[in-house]
């Protein structure tokens, strides 16, 4: 009987230390989206800020250039608005693969939107050469071409270092799995410290 009782205790604390690990990998996924969307959050509230007033005080192709700053940021603005809430309203899980599954799910949008991010650049690039030839559009053309290669380079750096980041935290949370592979097993073994 005294084995038994023992024998449950001992599963009991097993299991409350898989939960317990399982909870901080969640945290740290969610943390760090949280903190990425701070980061993007400030840089659209102070391109909106900056381009915003800008406009008013130039002209030309450098009133387009405030002016698709200001548009773009109100969308990256809005995008980090609703992920920040979705980071930190996030409900918790007691399990370690959906940690896994997340970072993982994290990386691959964050490789995709490096992949747009690197349109973006381009296709300000192309814009800034057609208005060198178009005679009515040029300040436009060259003004938004500009805001795309500026913001679509802090997308790509943004997006670059943030995929780094969860990919660090997916093979932290391996770690804390204490997850191994063999052509043959998987071995897990939750630590007990």
């Amino acid at each position: 009987m005294k084995t038994a009782v023992i024998f449950m205790i001992f599963l009991g604390t097993l299991a409350a230390q898989e939960i317990a690990t399982a909870e901080k990998a969640i945290a740290i996924v969610n943390g760090t989206n949280a903190s990425g969307m701070l980061v993007l959050g400030g840089w659209a509230l102070s391109n909106m800020l900056v381009s915003g007033s800008s406009y008013f005080a130039t002209s030309g192709e450098a009133r387009q250039f405030h002016a698709m700053n200001a548009m773009w940021n109100l969308v990256n603005f809005g995008i980090a608005a609703f992920g920040y809430s979705a980071a930190v309203n996030a409900v918790p899980s007691d399990k370690l693969s959906d940690a896994l599954k997340q970072s993982a799910e994290m990386q691959n949008i964050l490789l995709l939107n490096a992949g747009l991010d690197v349109a973006y650049i381009v296709t300000g690039f192309l814009l800034r050469e057609k208005g060198k030839t178009s005679e009515k559009y040029s300040e436009i053309l060259k003004g938004y071409g500009s805001s795309l290669v500026l913001q679509g380079s802090f997308l790509l750096i943004f997006d670059t270092i943030l995929y780094f980041v969860h990919q660090n935290n997916f093979t932290e949370i391996l770690k804390m799995a204490d997850l191994s592979f063999s052509l043959n097993t998987i071995n897990l073994r939750i630590p007990l410290n």
